[in-house]
């Protein structure tokens, strides 16, 4: 009796260890913590042309952020990104879809501002898209006729 009940201890305890390591490694994979608190930010966008949720939202070029959600609002775009650690913006902070490598990868740049007021967090902010191959394609495309018709 006393054997069987060691038995049974010692298999919920390596299940319950099983689920924490599972639980950990998930966490890790995808960059969250059970146990941190994140800054969360809106920002509304008239297009992101390919920006997927879990695309990385830098500052200066520094990662400190990840897309979580994107949902289409009337005729823009509402951007949720999150912060894992505080991050010192301020109101005139700049929001740009920027294309991330030439395999079409996005990613969110934020140029932080140099003003004296820091960025209220829960107002929803405006971006912008900054353009990438694939839209500059697209204008030289439709300008294709009128260029020839000036080269002649």
């Amino acid at each position: 009796m006393r054997d069987e009940k060691k038995t049974e201890f010692k298999v919920g305890l390596t299940v319950f260890i099983g689920i924490l390591t599972v639980l950990w490694i998930l966490g890790w994979a995808k960059n969250t913590s059970f146990f941190s608190h994140s800054t969360v930010l809106n920002i509304r966008f008239d297009s992101v042309a390919g920006l997927n949720v879990g695309d990385g939202v830098y500052i200066n070029g520094v990662k400190k952020g990840i897309v979580e959600n994107i949902q289409v609002s009337g005729s823009s775009i509402l951007v949720k990104i999150s912060f894992q650690e505080a991050v010192d913006l301020r109101k005139n902070a700049n929001f740009s879809v920027m294309m991330l490598d030439l395999m079409g990868g996005k990613k969110i740049e934020i140029n932080p501002g140099n003003s004296e007021e820091l960025l209220n967090f829960s107002e929803t902010q405006v971006g912008k898209f900054a353009g990438d191959i694939s839209t500059t394609m697209a204008v030289l495309g439709s300008v294709q006729d009128e260029l020839v018709t000036i080269i002649k």
